[in-house]
């Protein structure tokens, strides 16, 4: 615990010395820094890492020849595994992990300030907010999720704000599926939003919303497809269903969709129409809200994703640093007062959303997080 709280004020202090211009190599090194934490990290039976551990050291037995017969779920993932056993060390699993998962999240929030034009500051509280609201423990330790959601948001980006590289993202998604189930819950988003011109975006949202309502059918088509990958996908999902939350969670994560939602609508009440280069990339953000609000009895789906939904949250940090402009003289600009009220609030909601979350995660979370710096 007192590792990274030394982490994150040692993060805070030397952004104020980096030029703008130069933010890109620091987070390149912040993404460093992270690694090197979670390679040290000593996990307990309770996380996901400590099982992964024990899969890459089961694997390392095993011969590229011996692996064939357990490519049926998740392939690229045991791949991965069986690669990683190849190394000298396991930890190397999570330290590759984190510093693609914080190496990316800090990458989008550099490009999308450059885009448009955003002030450091407003790169700063983006990126703190980022630190603060999304647990470090929860990353470590159900990194194999943590990392297709990136991924997924990264090339999503690229994709539908960017325009680049449309081929190569839809490839990249479906791999992702072979990667972690929880990936086929992004490609459905990621597909229904090709909808948006036959079926109005409202409607695709709403049915999001209620997707839980179609559970029984869902359970039906997947019991009857005589593929392995949806029978596990079957499995699984109905284990989720299963587990209960503990309270803590649940107010955290509530106080995280919510608190996320109100700055989301905020935003989009006010810009949303000054910039329709976003368009498609807000309707896959709504689309994420949707589905975590409506899984919300199914535990698992729900903690993750509104966790992961402050992946996200970077950027729309960084747009309510966007002035709406006006100008009387063509020379001139000035901003509204109102809209500055309204703009204060915004970034004071983002600010205690990230405070409370960081409290919770220092006092709840992070105990439990041990390091062995050997």
């Amino acid at each position: 615990m007192v590792e990274l709280g030394v982490a994150f004020l040692s993060y805070f202090i030397v952004f104020q010395f980096v030029p703008k211009k130069y933010l890109r190599y620091y987070f390149f090194i912040v993404s460093i820094t992270l690694a090197m934490l979670a390679f040290y990290v000593i996990p307990d039976s309770s996380m996901d890492l400590y099982r992964y551990y024990d899969i890459i050291s089961y694997y390392k037995e095993f011969t590229i020849k011996n692996i064939k017969f357990i490519l049926e779920f998740e392939p690229l993932s045991i791949l991965y595994f069986f690669f990683v056993s190849r190394l000298p060390d396991e930890r190397i699993f999570s330290f590759i992990n984190i510093f693609i998962i914080y190496g990316l999240s800090t990458n989008l929030i550099y490009k999308h300030a450059i885009r448009y034009e955003l002030s450091k500051n407003a790169i700063l509280i983006s990126f703190m907010f980022l630190l603060f609201s999304v647990s470090f423990y929860l990353v470590v330790s159900t990194v194999r999720s943590a990392l297709v959601f990136v991924v997924f948001i990264y090339f999503s980006y690229l994709e539908l704000v960017e325009k680049k590289y449309t081929k190569l993202c839809w490839i990249i998604y479906v791999m992702l599926c072979l990667f972690h189930s929880s990936s086929f819950f992004l490609l459905i988003i990621r597909i229904l939003l090709l909808l948006k011109k036959k079926i109005p975006g409202k409607i695709i949202v709403f049915f999001t919303l209620v997707w839980m309502a179609f559970i029984p059918l869902i359970v039906n088509i997947l019991a009857k497809l005589n593929f392995s990958i949806f029978q596990r996908l079957l499995l699984k999902t109905s284990n989720y269903v299963g587990n209960l939350y503990q309270i803590s969670d649940v107010y955290v994560c509530i106080l995280e969709i919510v608190g996320f939602a109100v700055v989301y609508s905020l935003f989009l009440n006010k810009y949303k129409k000054d910039y329709k280069e976003l368009d498609d990339f807000f309707l896959f953000i709504n689309l994420l809200v949707a589905f975590t609000m409506g899984s919300f009895f199914i535990t698992d789906i729900f903690k993750r994703f509104s966790m992961y939904l402050s992946f996200v949250a970077p950027l729309i940090v960084l747009m309510l640093f966007k002035y709406k402009k006006y100008s009387k003289d063509n020379s001139e600009i000035y901003v509204l007062k109102k809209e500055q009220v309204l703009q204060y609030m915004e970034i004071f909601t983002v600010l205690i959303i990230a405070i409370v979350s960081a409290v919770f995660y220092f006092l709840v979370h992070y105990k439990n997080l041990v390091f062995l710096f050997n």
